[in-house]
């Protein structure tokens, strides 16, 4: 069957259960006439435009819809946006969107930024986690969008917008504390508070945000004892505002971030850690971000300058390569029962240190002719980043049992990267609208690695040139107020790069080739009832090639390769109901039917995407009430679910070669009464204490991720 007639096929069926599930969620909705919800603004296309006029599927999170379920951190968020996963490592997260799995080559599959800054970073561990306090909103852009954002947005795009200060002379702010304990685990706590300052002035203000959590840990080792995995993470940020003109505005925001995390979430299936050695992590960042915005009679410029500044220290148990250490090296280890030194090695340990730079600028034009028919965008974008730092092998419980050198060295990598786009969209009619959008991108990474792996070198010095144009087309359809429909194809693309080290047994190549996918893409969104219900529901059909896969050897070594063809068979629905003034509904639902089509090294066809559930789905209730007269009520409920999640190591020799991920539940209460300006509330996190594995043992990894346990806590906040 050809692509063409495949797609149709794979439409057609995706097709018939959206329109049962759209018809479901009428029938199940009393028709009655409600208020119209607000309309939310977004600024997906780089400029300000209502939720519902955006040929796009778009989730939007506000202050209120974050702090109503307690959220601090993506991965909290996840179960809410359909087709989102949040991977979390050792010291950063990794998304995905719409089943393109980040799993090859460590290099972002979505783009992420903070206000107008791309805050991608291509550092082992994932990228930075951004702490969802005091923001304005949370924007998921789903589905490739590489024609504004670039080549690491290749399955979507997640917005970031910071608390502005609001300049009315007054001191406006939050505080919030709140405590908690893990089921049979430790106990922490989280607070933060922001204001702005009190300046008598309309043209400038000044907001600042802290805040400090010592989350508790739930999980035992030998070495650090119980709930060993705790996290101690502290930020401060600087939003500062200056409109001096009407036409000219300033925005410089500066955060700084420290994360420790004293062991990882892995253990066997009783929470307890199958590590020899302590693995303990710290992330420590700086970000500085200035937008310049001025508007000019025929368009808007805004150019945006960011830097992160980022330090990352990973230790790892390698404690296999005393296999090796005992071949080379006789009697240094306890495997020997003769040891010729008087503190035989135990344990080995691996330690990388990196440091991470990037800098970034961002010039963009737009502006609208033909009494605002035409919309217009076009802008230049530069990256510029350094990536290195010492790795090295430690002996235990004696450094200096052996001379033996298993895993040694410093990885030394940059990038330069350049890209220019236009976007133009063109009103045909009040009710036909057509974009066109394009962009053209190189790159130029290099790698200077200098490393020992078991005695022998095993440096790279090696560059890659990357280039690609990606385009974008969209037909978008107003058939009336409360109902809008688009068609689009685009493309999106992920760089190739360099290994990190040379494979001495000569497996791998030491480069790896970029990535390209299509998608393809009808949806709709509006408003029901009166606009008592909002809704955004979409299908997709995703050509995917020359995949990049992780391919982890028997000696712990990372490779990175091209793991043949892919494609992706999607469904998406989210809908807010507004039932009375003080009961609200929200739903998702997402279905991703991935499967590889031509054979790489480490999937077969048929084989599905790592770690990509095919269904999953989000359901919450807030209702608002008062306990007496005078002191409101709020209660909450958010429950999701998600399949189960495989993953694949192929074509190693490794048994078991496959492992997939349980089903995953969580139930979340929240009860809380306000008095004044304060409010208090009790949670419970996990209510059915649930323990599924999010991941399993598979190639020559031995331990699970189990999923938390079971959390209580009581928050106490005000604003003022």
């Amino acid at each position: 069957m050809n692509s063409k007639a495949l797609l149709q096929k794979q439409v057609s069926q995706v097709s018939k259960a959206m329109a049962g599930v759209s018809l479901a969620t009428l029938v199940a909705l009393p028709v009655a006439a409600q208020d119209q919800l607000e309309e939310v603004v977004v600024t997906a296309q780089k400029r300000e435009q209502a939720i519902t006029d955006v040929p796009m599927a778009i989730s939007v999170l506000s202050a209120d819809d974050i702090r109503a379920q307690g959220s601090v951190s993506l991965s909290e968020l996840q179960a809410t946006v359909p087709s989102l996963n949040v991977l979390s490592g050792a010291i950063g997260e990794l998304a995905t969107l719409r089943g393109i799995s980040p799993s090859g080559s460590l290099l972002p599959v979505v783009g992420r930024y903070v206000d107008e800054m791309l805050i991608n970073a291509e550092s082992m561990g994932g990228g930075i986690v951004f702490p969802l306090v005091d923001i304005a909103r949370v924007e998921v852009l789903r589905g490739p969008q590489g024609t504004l954002y670039g080549a690491g947005s290749i399955g979507g795009v997640i917005k970031y917008q910071t608390a502005a200060p609001a300049m009315n002379g007054e001191l406006n702010g939050m505080f919030e504390l709140s405590g908690r304990t893990v089921d049979d685990g430790g106990d922490g706590f989280r607070t933060f508070a922001a204001a702005d300052l009190p300046i008598d002035s309309d043209t400038f203000g000044m907001r600042f945000t802290g805040y400090y959590e010592e989350a508790p840990g739930w999980i035992d080792n030998s070495f650090q004892g119980e709930d060993a995995n705790e996290t101690d993470s502290w930020f401060g940020r600087i939003k500062t505002v200056w409109n001096p003109t009407e036409n000219l505005g300033f925005s410089l925001l500066y955060q700084h971030q420290d994360r420790e995390l004293a062991a990882p979430n892995s253990s066997d299936l009783n929470y307890d850690s199958t590590a020899f050695t302590s693995e303990p992590a710290t992330d420590e960042w700086d970000l500085l971000n200035l937008v310049i915005e001025y508007d000019m009679d025929f368009a808007s410029l805004t150019s945006s300058t960011g830097y992160i500044d980022r330090k990352t220290i990973t230790s790892v148990d390698i404690s296999g390569f005393l296999y090796f250490v005992e071949l080379f090296d006789p009697g240094s280890t306890i495997l020997n029962p003769n040891p010729t030194v008087p503190n035989p090695i135990s344990k080995v340990g691996y330690v990388v240190d990196t440091s991470n730079e990037i800098f970034t600028q961002e010039f963009r034009l737009a502006g609208s002719v033909m009494n605002d028919r035409l919309y217009w965008t076009a802008g230049a974008f530069y990256q510029d980043s350094e990536q290195g730092g010492p790795a090295d092998t430690e002996y235990y419980p004696d450094p200096t049992a052996s001379n033996f050198v298993a895993l040694v060295g410093s990885l030394n990598q940059t990038t330069e990267a350049w890209a220019v786009f236009a976007e133009l969209t063109y009103n045909f009619t009040d009710k036909w609208e057509g974009t066109v959008g394009l962009r053209y991108y190189e790159d130029t990474r290099e790698a200077n690695n200098q490393v020992l792996s078991l005695g022998q070198p095993t440096s790279i010095a090696d560059e890659v040139d990357n280039d690609t144009t990606v385009p974008r087309f969209v037909l978008k359809y107003r058939y009336d107020s409360d109902l809008m429909v688009y068609g689009s194809a685009s493309m999106g693309f992920r760089s190739g790069g360099i290994q990190f080290f040379e494979d001495p047994f000569g497996t791998f190549e030491n480069t790896f080739d970029p990535e390209d996918l299509w998608t393809y893409e009808l949806g709709a969104k509006g408003f029901l009832f009166d606009g008592a219900v909002t809704y955004d529901t979409a299908v997709f059909y995703t050509e995917y090639d020359n995949v990049q896969v992780y391919a982890p050897n028997n000696f712990g070594l990372q490779a990175f390769v091209n793991g043949g063809e892919a494609e992706v068979t999607g469904f998406e629905i989210a809908a807010t109901w507004s039932a009375t003034d003080n009961l609200n509904f929200r739903g998702s639902y997402s279905y991703n039917d991935s499967e590889y089509t031509e054979p790489g090294l480490s999937h077969d066809v048929g084989d599905p995407m790592d770690y990509i559930p095919e269904n999953s789905y989000s359901l919450s209730a807030d209702y608002q009430f008062n306990w007496t007269n005078s002191v409101g009520g709020n209660f909450r409920v958010d429950y999701y679910f998600t399949d189960e999640r495989p993953y694949s190591a192929k074509g190693f020799g490794y048994v078991p070669d496959t492992a997939t991920g349980d089903e995953i539940e969580s139930l979340n209460l929240r009860l809380g009464a306000t008095f004044g300006s304060w409010n208090v509330t009790a949670f419970v996190e996990n209510a059915q204490n649930n323990d599924a594995a999010l991941s399993k043992p598979v190639a020559s990894r031995i331990d699970y991720t189990l999923q938390q346990p079971r959390i209580y806590g009581l928050m106490i906040s005000t604003s003022f």
